[in-house]
């Protein structure tokens, strides 16, 4: 608005460590800044002019472009048609950020994130921090996309309203804020997008790109089901999955099968199905995806987890022919049936024998689920070639045999899994083999290429161990006071 150019910078490393530059606080470069310049003039020396009120023209030691500084990774920054510029901030490991961006703001990276102090001692004298105007857990968010202010007159409710979203659970808010306080602030949309970027047209309305295979332009618009009631099933018994919700026992059609390295829940223990469309078949299809896979629509993944005999929650994933999707259902108290939780989890009490996860069990939010259910991973973490092991109801028939038989997959769904297969860490075979398995059903859903883990490790059972970043490598997040510390070092356990 004030015919000047506004540049946003990041810090210009690799997640880990966090700021490996240390320029976040450091204002002697140009990093980790809203940039202001003047490029209708030229001072001596430059292609463009610094504007004479930038924040900190002059001052000793401080790069004259800097408008405000403290930001992770700017992605990306918008004004409103009153001045207010707004920028999201992709976070490190705890928080997705909203700025409010004015002339000689600290944002606070690498002092904080968000509310997480993660390196406090850097914190620039120039300016205090500002706290974001928003802030997302990974809970619900992981990579921020900032937007517009919509002001266009399709969606009147929507306006005077900033809209952003993330780009790896696809959802959409809608932030009102007055100037002073946000009045405002509400989840709008819940796409299977990857949203890259906003766009505005001429007369005000709002666009964004889903940056898929292939890439497309959207629009919002209201939904015509909204306020009215919906026949999804509030049940676990109303889902068509079992013949006996009570006791477990699966429809036709509906196929138990074991892994032969399952997550580690504290001594709670769970029990997976399988169901698919009538003659459906999941085929391999390499380079449609990044896991190589299509799957039939409208098919479901079931998981009930127990503590002991009591069944707790039973966690669905369903594939709606674009995306995948979770739910979960907690069991009542008499094992009878289980209900429908909310989009945001929940956290239940749960007797502590049995188990060693105390008193509290968390549900996981919907789009917790899709943390670690991701396009990387191929989205069905147990149903794997590596993971797969057999169906009860068909032993001894092999996981191969009885799958083909049944018409779940074809053959090239198991040939093109060249890496082996998962071994029992508990169980009999090598210990690096067992070790690698424990690692892949535990970890590498995050900690693989692509996945979204802070750490830089990629420990996915198809990855050579050499590439890794784990044998003898330095840790990023503390060193528990060992002298030359490694996150593994071969042979040697108690380090």
């Amino acid at each position: 608005p004030d015919k000047k150019l506004y540049v946003s910078t990041g810090d210009a490393t690799a997640p880990s460590p966090p700021d490996g530059l240390k320029t976040g606080q450091d204002n002697s470069d140009l990093l980790s800044s809203i940039l202001r310049i003047d490029v209708d003039t030229a001072d001596p020396g430059l292609k463009y002019g610094i504007p004479a009120d930038n924040p900190w023209v002059g001052v000793e030691k401080v790069r004259p472009e800097i408008w405000a500084f403290g930001f992770r990774n700017p992605w990306k920054m918008s004004f409103h048609n009153d001045g207010r510029l707004w920028v999201g901030d992709v976070g490190w490991e705890l928080w997705e950020m909203i700025h409010l961006v004015g002339k000689g703001g600290n944002h606070g990276w690498a002092a904080m994130e968000a509310s997480q102090p993660i390196l406090p001692e850097v914190a620039s004298p120039l300016a205090p921090i500002t706290a974001p105007v928003a802030a997302h857990e990974h809970s619900e968010a992981a990579s921020i996309t900032g937007g517009y202010l919509s002001e266009g007159s399709r969606l009147p409710g929507l306006n005077g309203a900033y809209v952003y979203a993330d780009y790896e659970t696809g959802k959409i808010w809608a932030i009102w804020h007055d100037g002073k306080r946000v009045t405002r602030h509400e989840e709008i949309a819940d796409t299977a997008h990857k949203i890259v970027t906003f766009g505005r047209g001429n007369d005000g309305e709002l666009y964004y790109l889903h940056y898929g295979n292939p890439g497309s332009m959207h629009r919002l618009i209201p939904h015509p089901e909204a306020g009215k009631a919906s026949s999804f099933p509030r049940l676990l018994s109303g889902t068509g999955l079992f013949s006996d919700t009570a006791k477990g026992t699966p429809a036709d059609g509906v196929y138990e099968y074991r892994v032969a390295e399952p997550m580690w829940e504290d001594g709670a223990s769970a029990t997976r199905w399988i169901a698919l469309p009538d003659k459906t078949t999941i085929t391999a299809s390499p380079g449609t995806n990044p896991a190589g896979v299509i799957w039939p629509r409208d098919a479901v993944l079931a998981r009930t987890v127990r503590i002991g005999a009591r069944p707790v929650e039973t966690q669905l994933l369903h594939f709606d022919g674009e995306t995948w999707n979770g739910y979960s259902y907690q069991w009542n108290a008499d094992g009878s049936d289980a209900e429908l939780v909310g989009s945001s989890g929940a956290e239940i009490e749960v007797p502590a024998a049995g188990w060693k996860g105390g008193t509290r069990y968390r549900i996981a939010s919907r789009a917790e689920c899709l943390r670690c259910h991701t396009p990387w991973s191929g989205f069905a973490n147990g149903f794997q070639p590596i993971q797969l092991t057999g169906f009860p109801a068909h032993d001894p028939a092999t996981a191969r045999e009885t799958a083909l038989a049944l018409g779940l997959t074809d053959a090239t769904w198991f040939e093109r899994e060249k890496s082996g297969q998962l071994l029992a860490s508990r169980g009999p075979g090598p210990v690096e083999t067992r070790a690698r398995s424990w690692l892949h059903a535990n970890c590498a859903h995050c900690h693989r290429r692509n996945g979204g883990g802070s750490a830089p490790l990629e420990v996915n059972f198809d990855r050579p161990l050499s590439e890794a970043a784990l044998l003898w490598q330095k840790p990023t997040r503390g060193d528990f006071t060992l002298t030359n510390a490694h996150l593994l070092t071969p042979g040697d356990p108690s380090r």
